[in-house]
C-alpha cells in the first residue's frame, strides 16, 4: 500500500461487530494491502488472510463440518493456526484451541469433553513429533467422529491442508461457505476455551461471536491502537490472551499482529526490532524474560505502548525499564471473555501503574464480602464478581456454570480487590485455589490427584512459592511410606501431566506428616508458610 493509501485508512473502527468473521470481513476491506499477520518469514496483508479463511472454512464444510462443530486446534502460533480461527468463525464452527504441550491422557480429555469432529494438528515441527504424541491419543487410529487435519505435511489417515483449501475455492466450497455464513447469529459459540480453573477436571467454555468481537472492539479502544501500529505479542494461541485479547484485537482495529511460534526472549527483541514493532503485550513470564537477557535494549526498540498481564511489582519494573514509554495492565479470565477490566493508554500514571484499571462499558463489576455476601463499598477488600455482557455462555457441563454464578449471574471469581474512589479496580490476591505458572492457570487439586495415584503416597498438598522467572511455582507436600522413590514419582508426573503443571520442589513427609485444621481439612496456610520458609 502507498503511503498516501495507509495515511487514508482510519484505525478507528465506528463500533463493533456481530460476529467474529465480520471483524475479518470489515477489516480486509478497510486495509487490504496492509501487512495482518506475521509470523517468522511469512507475511499474510488482511486481503490474504481473509481469503485462506474462506478457503479453509470452505473445505472444512466440504469435508463434513456443520454449523456448531467443534473443531480442535492442537499446535503452536503458526500462520495456518490464526487462519484456522476465522476459518471456523466464517463457517458457524467452534474453535477449540488445545495446550499442544498436553499429554495424551490430557489431550484424550478435551476431545472427549468437547465432543470434538475435527483435530486439527502439526505433524512435526521444531524437532517435537505431534504426531508421535496422537498416537498415544489413538492407539488404534483416529477415533470414531474424529477428522484429523494435518497443517503441514502428510500424517496417516489425515486429510491436507492444501487439499482442503482447494476444494474450499472450488464451486461447491463456495456454495457451502455462503449457506454457512448467512446463517451464523451473534449469540452462537465461536470459541470453546478450556480452563483448568480451580477443580480438577477440565472445563470448557463457551464464548460467542458477539460478546468476542464486542471485547476486542473495547480493548482496541483501551489500547487506543492506531494506523501504523505493528502490535508484538507471543501469548500462546491455546490461551484467550492469544486470541481475543490480542490477535482480534489487533484484528478488529486493522493494524498488524507481529508474533512467534514458541515464546524465545532474544528471539522477540531481534523481532520487534526488525519489525519496528510499537505496541508490546505480555505475560509476567515473557516481559521478565525480555528484560532479563543479555540482548535487551530498550533504546533500541520503537515501542509506545507496552502491555502487560502481571502482578503490580512487574508492572512498576517494565515501567522502570521502559522509560518515556506508556504501560498499562488489565484484569480478567476466560470466563469473562478476556481482559473486561484494563487500563487506558491516556489513563493517568498513577492509575496504569497502580491498578488494573476500570471495567469496559457495560460490564459489571463488584466487590462482596467474602463471609457475609454483602457489597462493599469503595476501598474495601473482598471477592470481586463480574456480570454483564462479556461472561461466557457457560461451560459444557451445566452444574459447573450453576457453581461459578451467582444468583445475579455474576462470576465468582474467586479473587480479591477494591474499588478506589475513581472506579479504577486493585487487585490484591486470590481466594480460589489455583496457581499462576508462568501465564498457566493449574489446578492444585488435579496436581494433587496425579501425585496420589503414585504408590505409597497418602496425602498430598500443592502450594505456589514466588518463582523469579515464572512468577510462581508448584512445592508438593507428599505424605506416605518413608522409601517413596521422588525420582519415580516426577516419572510419573512427566507421564500424566504437562510439564508446567509439575511442582518445582517436592518435600516428602513421613505418615501424619500434614497438618489438620479443626474440620480435617489439610492446613494449606500453614504449609504455604513451610513451603516459602523452606526455599528462602
Amino acid at each position: 500500500m502507498r503511503a498516501e493509501e495507509e495515511e487514508s485508512v482510519s484505525a478507528t473502527p465506528d463500533g463493533p461487530v456481530d460476529t467474529v468473521g465480520e471483524l475479518l470481513v470489515r477489516s480486509a476491506g478497510r486495509a487490504p494491502d496492509r501487512p495482518a499477520l506475521v509470523i517468522g518469514d511469512r507475511t499474510l496483508t488482511y486481503t490474504e488472510l481473509l481469503a485462506e479463511a474462506e478457503a479453509l472454512a470452505g473445505g472444512l464444510l466440504s469435508a463434513g463440518a456443520r454449523a456448531g462443530d467443534r473443531v480442535c486446534l492442537f499446535a503452536p502460533n503458526l500462520p495456518e493456526a490464526y487462519v484456522s480461527l476465522f476459518a471456523c468463525a466464517l463457517a458457524g464452527l467452534v474453535f477449540v484451541p488445545v495446550n499442544p504441550r498436553l499429554t495424551p491422557r490430557e489431550l484424550r480429555e478435551v476431545l472427549d469433553e468437547s465432543r470434538a469432529r475435527f483435530l486439527a494438528f502439526i505433524p512435526e515441527w521444531a524437532g517435537f513429533d505431534y504426531l508421535n504424541r496422537l498416537r498415544g491419543v489413538f492407539p488404534d487410529g483416529p477415533g470414531a467422529g474424529i477428522t484429523l487435519v494435518a497443517l503441514r505435511g502428510r500424517a496417516p489417515g489425515a486429510v491436507g491442508y492444501e487439499r482442503l483449501l482447494a476444494d474450499g475455492r472450488a464451486p461447491e466450497g463456495r456454495r457451502r461457505l455462503a449457506q454457512a455464513r448467512a446463517a451464523v447469529d451473534p449469540g452462537d459459540p465461536v470459541l470453546l476455551q478450556f480452563t483448568s480453573g480451580s477443580t480438577s477436571t477440565p472445563k470448557g467454555a463457551l464464548l460467542a461471536h458477539a460478546a468476542t468481537a464486542r471485547m476486542a472492539h473495547g480493548l482496541g479502544e483501551r489500547f487506543g491502537l492506531v494506523d501504523g501500529d505493528r502490535y508484538f505479542g507471543c501469548p500462546p494461541i491455546c490461551h484467550l490472551g492469544g486470541t481475543t485479547f490480542s490477535f482480534l484485537t489487533v484484528m478488529n482495529r486493522a493494524v498488524s499482529f507481529v508474533t512467534l511460534p514458541v515464546f524465545s526472549s532474544a528471539e522477540a527483541l531481534a523481532t520487534m526490532a526488525r519489525e519496528r514493532c510499537t505496541v508490546l503485550h505480555g505475560i509476567d513470564t515473557h516481559l521478565r524474560l525480555i528484560l532479563g537477557d543479555p540482548g535487551f535494549d530498550a533504546g533500541a526498540l520503537t515501542l509506545r505502548l507496552v502491555s502487560v498481564s502481571a502482578v503490580a511489582e512487574t508492572v512498576r519494573e517494565v515501567a522502570a525499564r521502559f522509560p518515556g514509554t506508556v504501560v498499562i495492565s488489565q484484569y480478567g479470565s476466560t470466563e469473562v471473555g478476556g481482559a473486561p477490566v484494563c487500563a487506558g493508554a491516556d489513563d493517568p500514571e498513577q492509575a496504569r501503574l497502580g491498578t488494573v484499571g476500570r471495567p469496559l462499558e457495560g460490564v459489571e463489576l463488584v466487590v462482596l464480602d467474602p463471609d457475609t455476601g454483602a457489597q462493599l463499598g469503595t476501598g474495601a477488600v473482598g471477592e470481586i464478581r463480574i456480570g454483564g455482557w462479556s461472561l461466557m455462555r457457560g461451560y459444557l457441563r451445566a452444574e459447573q456454570t450453576r457453581a461459578a454464578l451467582d444468583e445475579h449471574g455474576r462470576l465468582r471469581t474467586g479473587d480479591l480487590g477494591f474499588v478506589d474512589d475513581d472506579g479504577f479496580v486493585h487487585f490484591t490476591g486470590r481466594l480460589k485455589n489455583m496457581l499462576r505458572i508462568g501465564g498457566e492457570n493449574v489446578s492444585v487439586e488435579e496436581v494433587e490427584s496425579v501425585l496420589a495415584r503414585y504408590p505409597g503416597v497418602t496425602g498430598t498438598v500443592v502450594v505456589g512459592v514466588p518463582d523469579r522467572r515464572l512468577g510462581e511455582v508448584g512445592y508438593a507436600f507428599v505424605q506416605g511410606d518413608p522409601g517413596i522413590d521422588l525420582d519415580g514419582l516426577r516419572a510419573h508426573c512427566l507421564v500424566e501431566l504437562a510439564k508446567f503443571k509439575i511442582p518445582r520442589h517436592f518435600e516428602l513427609r513421613g505418615p501424619g506428616g500434614l497438618p489438620m485444621t479443626g474440620t480435617g481439612k489439610y492446613a494449606r496456610r500453614d504449609l504455604e508458610q513451610a513451603a516459602r520458609s523452606a526455599i528462602a
